[in-house]
C-alpha cells in the first residue's frame, strides 16, 4: 500500500511537468505490452461527482499490476469501500491476463472553483515503476463554467489548451470545498 501511495504521489508531482504535452501520448508501453486508457462520462458538472472509466489492456500476463488514479488541484476520489473521498488519489492491484481488458469505473469530485485540472490514470509494476499513463484536462472558468477545447486560448493564459478537454455543464451552486476539508460522502 505504501508503494502505491508513493507512486501516486510521484505521479502527481510529475503531472505538473507534463501539462503542456499532448494528452495521452504515453498510454502504451510496447516493451511491457500494456496500455491504459481513461475517459470521463459527460456531462461534467463542476462541484459534482464525475464517473471516470479506466481500461487496461495487456499483451501478456502481468501479475500484481498496480493501477493509480490521481489529479492536480482540489480534486477528490471516491474510496467506495471506506465510503469516503480521498484527495491524494487512489490505487489498486489487478492480475492482468494476456489479451484481456480490465475495466473499472470510479467517481471523481471536481471543485466548483475555477481552475485547470488534469486527471491521470497510470499503471505500475514492482520491477519498472510507472510504465504507462493516460490523462485528460478539464478547464473550469467563469460564471458559465465554459469549456476551452484543445487549441483554443483561455483568457489570461499564455497559450492554447493542448490535450483532451471535457465539457463542464453549469449546475447548482454547491458550497465551495475548502482546500483542507474532505467532502461528505453521498
Amino acid at each position: 500500500m505504501k508503494r502505491i501511495l508513493f507512486c501516486i504521489l510521484l505521479l502527481a508531482s510529475l503531472t505538473a511537468c507534463s501539462a503542456t504535452s499532448s494528452g495521452g501520448t504515453l498510454e502504451c508501453n510496447k516493451q511491457q505490452g500494456v496500455c491504459i486508457y481513461i475517459k470521463a462520462e459527460e456531462p461534467i458538472i463542476a462541484g459534482e461527482p464525475v464517473t471516470v472509466t479506466i481500461t487496461v489492456k495487456g499483451e501478456k500476463d502481468i501479475p500484481d499490476l498496480q493501477i493509480g488514479l490521481s489529479a492536480n488541484g482540489n480534486v477528490f476520489f471516491e474510496e467506495s469501500e471506506l465510503k469516503t473521498w480521498k484527495k491524494t488519489g487512489i490505487g489498486w492491484n489487478v492480475n492482468l491476463k494476456a489479451k484481456k481488458e480490465h475495466t473499472s469505473k470510479h467517481k471523481v469530485l471536481l471543485p466548483s472553483e475555477d481552475g485547470y485540472y488534469t486527471i491521470v490514470a497510470s499503471v505500475f509494476t514492482a520491477d519498472y515503476g510507472r510504465i504507462a499513463s493516460n490523462w485528460f484536462d478539464i478547464v473550469i472558468a467563469g460564471k458559465e463554467r465554459k469549456v476551452y477545447y484543445p487549441g483554443t486560448k483561455v483568457p489570461g493564459a499564455e497559450g492554447p489548451i493542448i490535450g483532451i478537454v471535457y465539457t463542464v455543464t453549469p449546475g447548482p451552486s454547491p458550497t465551495p470545498i475548502v482546500e483542507s476539508t474532505v467532502p461528505s460522502y453521498p
